[in-house]
Order: structure tokens, then C-alpha cells, then sequence
């Protein structure tokens, strides 16, 4: 019983970290689109810059802590992963 109540509450967590994750990602790509969009209105003012969407991914991929959330980044990139654990882990992950 204890086991499976520990269980749920670190699912939880770890979803509640995913979901935030996402929504922060999500936050950074639409700021970057609005950054771009300024940058097609200013196209001649040569002082204008920007980060180049690679900086967030890095950025992004940086925060990551969970395997899980890196090899899915990765597959999408079509990457492979380098040194991935796989297999039969525990079903609690400790971070």
C-alpha cells in the first residue's frame, strides 16, 4: 500500500514537471515568434537582433531531468541518443 501510494505521488510529480516544462517551452517559442515577427517589420535596422531558435532548444534540452524527456527530444530530431540507459529500470525514477 505504501509503495503504491509512492508511486502515484512521484507519477504526479513527474507529470506536474512535464506539464510546466511544456507550458515553459511553449512560452519561449511564442516569444520567439513574436521576436521574429518584430525582426520581419525592422528588417533594414541593422541594430535589431535576436536569439536564434537553436539557443532555446539547447536551452530547453539543458533544463531537461528526466531521460525520458531527452530521448523524446532527440527521436523528434531524429537524433540518436547518446548512451541511453534503456531496459528494465526501475519504475521510480530519483532525481
Amino acid at each position: 500500500m505504501f509503495m503504491a501510494a509512492l508511486a502515484s505521488v512521484q507519477f504526479q510529480d513527474v507529470t506536474r514537471q512535464q506539464l510546466e516544462h511544456t507550458s515553459e517551452s511553449m512560452q519561449r517559442l511564442d516569444g520567439h515568434l513574436g521576436v521574429l515577427a518584430e525582426r520581419l517589420l525592422q528588417s533594414e535596422n541593422p541594430d535589431f537582433s535576436y536569439t536564434p531558435l537553436a539557443e532555446h532548444l539547447e536551452e530547453i534540452y539543458s533544463r531537461y531531468v528526466m531521460d525520458q524527456q531527452r530521448h523524446t527530444h532527440q527521436s523528434a530530431l531524429h537524433q540518436s541518443g547518446a548512451g541511453s540507459g534503456g531496459g528494465g529500470g526501475a519504475k521510480i525514477e530519483l532525481f
